[in-house]
């Protein structure tokens, strides 16, 4: 009679052991992948964040604003009653500062991301805005495509000092 061994043979260790390393190897780039995937969702969702936050403090300066120098399609200058904003595009960032007579200055920086750009208009004069004219900001990206190399994301336009119009007239009619 004879005796049954137990154990494996080394074909079937070498056999399970490369299945492991392969199904380990798949595991791993799934796991990258979504990790790169949370990342960049996250940055795009910061980015639409910092967007919407440039738009909503854009149009309150421009409607608060005297009058508004575009200097360039990177800069311009809304005077308010008591100061000054100035907002530049730089390294797909737009940097806002508000300088503020007696109280000194405060700057934020919106993260529009690396494809993006922004150029000032002021469609009736492109030098000076008088009241009530407006200003346009462009918001676009660069697609890298050769028909269309650039895709609009945003257009945004504000009327110049129209608070001040509209609390004048609430005023007139009290």
């Amino acid at each position: 009679m004879r005796k049954l061994k137990q154990g494996f043979t080394l074909i079937e260790m070498l056999v399970v052991l490369s299945v492991g390393g392969l199904l380990t190897g798949l595991a791993i780039q799934v796991l990258e992948r979504a990790m790169t995937t949370g990342t960049n969702t996250t940055r795009q969702l910061d980015e639409a964040r910092d967007l919407n936050r440039f738009a909503d403090q854009f149009r309150s300066d421009i409607h608060m604003a005297i009058d508004v120098t575009v200097d360039s399609p990177e800069k311009m200058v809304a005077r308010l009653e008591n100061g000054a904003v100035t907002y530049s595009f730089n390294d797909g960032a737009v940097q806002r500062i508000e300088t503020t007579e007696g109280a000194g200055t405060r700057n934020e920086r919106y993260v529009l991301g690396e494809t993006r750009f922004v150029a000032f208009t002021a469609p009736s004069n492109p030098d000076r805005v008088q009241v009530p004219d407006r200003v346009q900001v462009n918001v676009q990206s660069n697609t890298g495509l050769k028909q269309s190399p650039t895709r609009t994301d945003r257009v945004l336009v504000a009327e110049t000092g129209r608070r001040h119009r509209l609390s004048k007239l609430k005023g007139e009619s009290q």
